[in-house]
């Protein structure tokens, strides 16, 4: 029997100083054994219900454990189990939306962390658009590209963001609530900001530009502008890894002001 009712709260989903990766799946069969009836997935995918309805803010820490449901280990069930502690500790915790507040998309932040993936050394696509006084959509995945550097790490985030704004504006059209002028993504790689807005480029950023322009065509089109944000003050950052607790205590607050 599974249960955590006692268990004690902490203060992050995730310790920032553990990463998970296959070297902590088992491997012997005493360690395949002493998995063998553990809830694993089922925690996992309970996790995964409540990140993608309510709670942003275990999305890394559950994307983490959701790459190793084939064959968990000790380590990645003291993970998962390490969010449910977390949950308890901010079960009060909600997103509040305000019907006085204007109806355009607010805020939207995007942000990536270069070969974040131990295994594969991919890179992590993060982003949280805001409206209404609260995050309405967000992500963190590991891309499906190896990116050979942090700039085109950052540059496909960027484009999944504008892919999503691009979504959410045309849906709100059809309700009829259209965007007034350009929707501003912030993100703090100057690098990723200059490829997208300059046509200009050449041999080492080529197969970027060929790839990935579609933001370069939403920035022509109007219906984006892209803003340098600090770091510290990127809300996409508390999707890539695993913070501490004050920094992600902070972006957590940005998700819900």
């Amino acid at each position: 029997r599974f249960d955590m009712s006692d268990c004690n709260p902490v203060n992050t989903p995730a310790h920032h100083n553990v990463r998970l990766t296959k070297s902590q799946e088992p491997t012997t069969p005493s360690e395949l054994e002493s998995m063998k009836n553990k809830p694993y997935r089922s925690i996992v995918g309970s996790l995964m219900y409540s990140m993608v309805a309510t709670r942003p803010d275990i999305a890394f820490a559950v994307g983490a454990c959701s790459r190793h449901l084939a064959n968990p280990g000790m380590t990645h069930l003291t993970a998962a189990k390490r969010v449910l502690r977390y949950l308890k500790g901010t079960h009060s915790m909600h997103i509040t939306y305000h019907t006085n507040t204007n109806t355009q998309i607010s805020a939207a932040y995007t942000d990536s962390d270069y070969a974040n993936c131990s295994d594969t050394r991919k890179s992590v696509t993060s982003y949280v658009i805001k409206m209404a006084g609260g995050a309405v959509a967000w992500r963190s995945r590991v891309q499906r590209t190896t990116a050979t550097s942090s700039v085109e790490a950052e540059y496909i985030a960027l484009n999944e963001c504008a892919k999503e704004i691009m979504w959410m504006r045309t849906f709100l059209a059809e309700l009829s609530v259209p965007q007034q002028g350009a929707t501003l993504i912030r993100l703090d790689n100057a690098g990723a900001e200059a490829l997208a807005k300059n046509p200009v480029h050449h041999d080492r950023t080529k197969h970027i530009d060929v790839k990935y322009r579609y933001i370069r065509e939403c920035i022509e089109n109007g219906c984006i502008t892209l803003m340098h944000t600090d770091t510290k003050e990127n809300l996409a950052d508390i999707f890539t890894k695993p913070l501490e607790k004050r920094v992600f205590q902070q972006h957590r607050q940005g998700l819900v002001d």
